[in-house]
């Protein structure tokens, strides 16, 4: 849509305001998931960081027997 030519006058602009109001929700839609997916991602690992950092640990240093 963005490379297509703006309509002349009132109605060709509203047609072409609409056509971009919804690329930009597909952006915001897409955006989002991409963020959800990222903040899985971290969490993952983060406990993934926590997992190898309690696997290097021993009696000797862990604190419990």
């Amino acid at each position: 849509m963005p490379d297509e030519p703006v309509p002349d006058g009132a109605a060709g602009l509203r047609a072409a305001n609409a056509g971009l109001c919804s690329v930009v929700e597909a952006k915001d839609a897409e955006n989002a998931l991409l963020r959800a997916e990222l903040d899985a991602a971290r969490e993952r690992e983060r406990r993934l960081a926590e997992l190898e950092r309690r696997l290097g640990t021993d009696s000797s240093d862990s604190g419990t027997p």
